[in-house]
């Protein structure tokens, strides 16, 4: 392969090879973000060492607060002083650990990007797998490293975290040592009651325990917000009505059982169904089918769509599903007094209480084995949790949508979005 400079990629896309061009491109990123990790890795071990080194000195107020030099009558002071002082370390530290934590997430996200880089040509260089087998030692997925990495920098958080820990139990230990008269009623007298109910050693090794634990956690809160959430466009959006569930074929039903109108599911080709051309379908019949919850709770299954789900589930483990669904139902608008006492009573369920929306999307999809992680019922096109609104701020990377004009306008938002067409049920790349 010729050398990946600017030049060569500019060449490449004039010469109208898109493949090249791409493979350029990922040579030179490959470099760049090569180099960008083993800066990160220098950059965390320098501030390592620094953050000993300055964690490190408080420790010369705990030698002396109990200096025999020291004047007996300004010990209660120090040890208030030195406690204060101490908190305020720990403190510090733990806010250093969780910056110290998005350096090593940063070295794994490089590390992640040029496994995916190696990935790529070791899949196009021709060599047999045997080959691939014999010369590849370093990795070529993109879900390794993971962040929360307990071999490597696991043992760094835990150095950081007892570090943390002893100065917060340093520093209850010698509040409750102090003098209370130094500090002002409300803490003085939290200090003296707390002397009362525990010894002076034994709030400290429980603080201590608790500050470690609350580090930990802290990490591994972090590492799971950057596996799963942080730059997390590889969430799969799916459109529930017409892509997991047979939704024309239910209206059909229901129209029929409610109005008598017999239609086909192939006619009804475009939202709300009363514009679909011939069918005779008014806004009235659409009220009536769609505020019946059990049009919602009876709904057939797509028989495809759950080993779909399930597929998408097993090859990307690490991908959030969300799923979609505007039901503004039901509406009470237009009804007349004895209607609205009538569907009123049909939304109510357990003790009483109405119904909604989303508990009977999330009952469904559940009773029907579906495996996904966020559930949205668009009650409002100007919600701020929609499709479209998560798919601006690029939470959404795919998207499975049955609706051609809600396709295009995804399309514009995300990598890809997939049509589910409306009679042959075949997908098709927008």
């Amino acid at each position: 392969m010729e050398s990946a400079t600017p030049d060569n990629l500019k060449a490449a896309a004039k010469g109208g090879d898109p493949v090249s061009a791409y493979g350029q491109f990922l040579s030179v990123e490959y470099e760049q973000i090569a180099s960008a990790y083993f800066k990160a890795v220098e950059t965390l071990t320098s501030f390592f060492k620094h953050y000993l080194l300055i964690a490190g000195l408080p420790l010369s107020l705990f030698g002396l607060i109990f200096s025999e030099k020291v004047n007996q009558n300004d010990v209660p002071a120090l040890k208030l002083a030195g406690g204060a002082a101490f908190l305020g370390v720990s403190l510090i530290g733990t806010l250093v650990l969780c910056y110290m934590s998005n350096l090593w997430f940063d070295q794994v996200l490089y590390a992640r990007q040029v496994n995916g880089i190696r990935g790529y040509f070791a899949r196009r260089s021709g060599a047999s797998f045997s080959e691939l087998s014999a010369l590849r030692v370093l990795p070529i997925t993109t879900s390794k490293p993971t962040y929360s990495s307990a071999v490597y920098f696991g043992w760094v958080a835990l150095a950081a975290a007892f570090i943390n820990a002893a100065y917060s139990g340093f520093a209850v230990f010698l509040l409750m040592k102090g003098n209370t008269a130094y500090l002002s009623p409300p803490f003085g007298d939290m200090i003296v009651a707390l002397n009362g109910v525990i010894k002076p050693w034994a709030a400290s090794s429980l603080t201590l325990l608790i500050v470690l634990g609350g580090n930990l956690v802290l990490y591994w809160r972090l590492a799971v917000y950057r596996e799963r959430t942080y730059l997390q466009s590889q969430a799969i959006g799916i459109d529930i009505d017409g892509v997991l569930n047979m939704h024309r074929e239910q209206f059909v039903t229901f129209l029929r059982k409610h109005t008598g109108k017999e239609v086909k599911p192939e006619g009804l080709v475009c939202l709300p169904v009363r514009k679909c051309a011939g069918l005779n379908i008014t806004k009235r019949d659409e009220v009536t089918v769609f505020n019946d919850p059990e049009y919602w709770t009876q709904m057939p299954v797509d028989p495809n769509a759950l080993s779909g789900i399930q597929a998408i589930s097993r090859l990307f483990p690490r991908t959030q599903i969300r799923v979609y669904t505007h039901r503004p139902w039901p509406d009470y608008r237009g009804l007349s007094a004895q209607e609205l006492e009538v569907c009123q009573a049909r939304w109510k369920g357990e003790f009483g209480l109405a119904r909604s929306m989303k508990r009977i999307t999330r009952d469904w999809l559940l009773s029907r084995g579906f495996q996904f992680d966020h559930i949205f019922v668009e009650e409002r096109t100007s919600s701020e949790d929609t499709r479209f609104a998560h798919a601006q701020d690029g939470v959404l990377r795919v998207f499975i949508e049955d609706d051609a004009i809600n396709a295009r306008r995804l399309a514009a938002m995300c990598d890809k979005v997939i049509l589910i067409a409306k009679v042959s049920r075949r997908p098709v790349w927008v």
